[in-house]
């Protein structure tokens, strides 16, 4: 039996790792997954029990049912001003990853290059490898306060062979929040440069200073070299239910719609009936849901800015901190010794490439009762390491 290059080019995800190690250890306090501990809310389920004794059992349409798609439009209009035609223009997927793959697919040929801004998602990375691209990661500045955009080296980065820069804002696993002037930067660049944008607004509605996160497409000096892609992951605690979408040109989406019935047909029925009731009703948790998320931020971030040898930013968005470890030269053994040692899980920075190596992600959708004792044995673990 003959491997493909692309598969072996693909690396393990190292937070996959830790998590199997993690399952073997009892009592672990679980930080090290994007993922909040409050179940699908009860409106939401309930919409999905209709959905089955209704029998919305069968196949839909490889773009997803089109009540979806209208509902999906209006919200991009009622949150960002954008208007997108639910026919052409939206494609629901079966999950955020299948959104950021099909995506990947349509918009980058073999032996194309990807422009990554780094620490990053690390799927994005491996999408692009699987499909014969050669990903090029562009690590953030860390400024003092926040992380900031290296517009410089991006264009360094830049060469005939470049057809798409990937970004993430909010980003997992920084915080990080892109600002209009640094999405007006690498729009104009992209549009000048003739490279496609995909931007992971997936955390869209995770942010601490409004309603949502601005797009890039709404500074976009051309709508359609932007590729929006979404989840209802984590708007709606719908993690296990794998829907996502994607907002785009005619002409993109129409490949990823054919695209999509060679991967998993379309997303679950069921799954999109309780998305439709997820937009429809799920403002007041969505509000809720945030504000629950900002309380355990601060609580995270008071404690760790005052755990010696760790440098901390303040996230403006998503529910990751990830602070930087003074001297340290191997997150993914950091991370396996306080897993070991404490029974606290962590992601290993090395997880999220260039850039990341150095810090460790810890995830605030825990409730206080898993944040505040993991912190504290955090705090001992780097005491006894100084």
């Amino acid at each position: 039996m003959r491997l493909s290059p692309q598969a072996l080019a693909v690396d393990i995800s190292r937070i996959r790792e830790l998590a199997v190690l993690a399952d073997k250890v009892p009592g672990v306090y679980k930080l090290y997954f994007g993922e909040s501990n409050i179940p699908t809310p009860d409106f939401i389920k309930k919409a999905a029990q209709r959905a089955i004794q209704e029998n919305y059992t069968f196949y839909t349409p490889n773009a997803g049912y089109l009540e979806l798609r209208q509902a999906i439009s209006q919200k991009a209009l009622e949150l960002q001003g954008l208007v997108y035609d639910p026919e052409t223009e939206v494609i629901v997927t079966g999950s955020g990853v299948t959104a950021l793959m099909l995506s990947i697919f349509t918009l980058l040929g073999r032996g194309e290059k990807a422009i990554i801004l780094s620490p990053a998602w690390p799927n994005s990375k491996s999408i692009v490898q699987m499909v014969g691209g050669i990903p090029v990661e562009v690590p953030l500045v860390e400024g003092r306060d926040r992380y900031l955009l290296d517009l410089d080296r991006v264009k360094a980065s830049i060469d005939e062979k470049t057809r798409l820069l990937i970004l993430s804002s909010p980003s997992n696993p920084l915080g990080w929040v892109a600002t209009v002037e640094e999405q007006k930067a690498l729009a104009e660049l992209a549009y000048q440069r003739g490279i496609t944008l995909l931007s992971d607004e997936v955390y869209e509605r995770i942010v601490y200073n409004g309603p949502a996160a601005p797009s890039i497409v709404k500074v976009a000096p051309q709508r359609e070299g932007v590729m929006i892609a979404h989840s209802f992951s984590k708007s709606y605690c719908m993690t296990g239910w794998r829907v996502g979408y994607c907002l785009g040109s005619k002409e993109a989406i129409d490949q990823m719609v054919k695209l999509q019935e060679f991967v998993v047909s379309h997303p679950s029925s069921v799954s999109q009936r309780a998305a439709i009731t997820a937009l429809a009703e799920g403002e007041a948790f969505v509000k809720g849901m945030v504000e629950r998320y900002r309380s355990q931020r601060d609580l995270m971030y008071s404690r760790l800015i005052r755990m010696k040898g760790l440098e901390v930013k303040k996230p403006e968005g998503a529910f990751y901190v990830f602070p930087r470890v003074e001297g340290l030269k191997d997150s993914f053994e950091f991370a396996k010794d306080l897993l070991l040692k404490k029974a606290v899980g962590v992601a290993p920075g090395c997880a999220f490439g260039l850039g990341g190596e150095g810090c460790i992600r810890l995830c605030f959708a825990a409730d206080h009762e898993v944040i505040a004792p993991a912190l504290d044995r955090l705090e001992e673990y780097l005491a006894e390491r100084s």
